[in-house]
């Protein structure tokens, strides 16, 4: 038991260093991000990846299931979505590497959520794509709009070829807060369940 927990100990401290250390330094934007497992080890993912041109990329999933299994196809996912990135792949050609190579590196029940962004700082503008993962919240002048759906609701990993199409883009706003979460916020509860 104990060396099972050693490795689950080591495998924590690795997946908490393929995480952002920080977040990033955009003047006119302020950034906060947190991530708390309910196992030692899992399948929630974000990252912040500045771009050669100046724009940022961000990204939040979350693989199916808990534990060892989750972790390692978040962080196959996360090498994955860097190479495409790397190469200045769309956000529609990165969603659709990913797909087929988790596909190809999972079973049937394993498959990843994930939003993909890219927040363009000059036009204050964020357009992203979807793979079944959660809509952000959008906060502007006290009110909360909530986004509908116009791409994909299929998450990664479920079969080969799926296409992905981009959501509406964001044209944000001085004040403007842009939540992007996984199920955990909806499935959190407090002492009384």
């Amino acid at each position: 038991k104990q060396a099972i927990e050693q490795e689950l100990a080591i495998a924590g401290a690795i997946q908490g260093r393929l995480l952002p250390q920080g977040t990033p330094q955009l003047a006119g934007f302020r950034f906060a991000a947190a991530q708390k497992m309910c196992r030692g080890v899992g399948g929630d993912y974000y990252d912040f990846i500045p771009l050669a041109d100046g724009r940022l990329a961000i990204a939040i999933g979350d693989v199916a299931g808990h534990g060892l299994g989750s972790a390692l196809l978040a962080a196959d996912a996360r090498a994955a979505l860097r190479e495409c990135l790397a190469h200045g792949d769309p956000l529609e050609a990165c969603l659709q590497n990913m797909n087929d190579l988790l596909q190809a590196d999972t079973s049937d029940e394993m498959y990843m959520t994930l939003l993909l962004g890219i927040l363009d700082p000059e036009r204050r503008l964020f357009e992203f794509a979807t793979a079944g993962h959660h809509m952000p919240v959008l906060v502007r002048r006290d009110r909360v709009e909530r986004l509908p759906p116009v791409g994909s609701n299929i998450p990664l990993g479920v079969r080969r070829g799926l296409r992905f199409g981009l959501e509406e883009p964001l044209r944000l706003e001085p004040g403007d807060l842009l939540l992007l979460f996984t199920d955990g916020i909806w499935e959190e509860t407090d002492a009384e369940g």
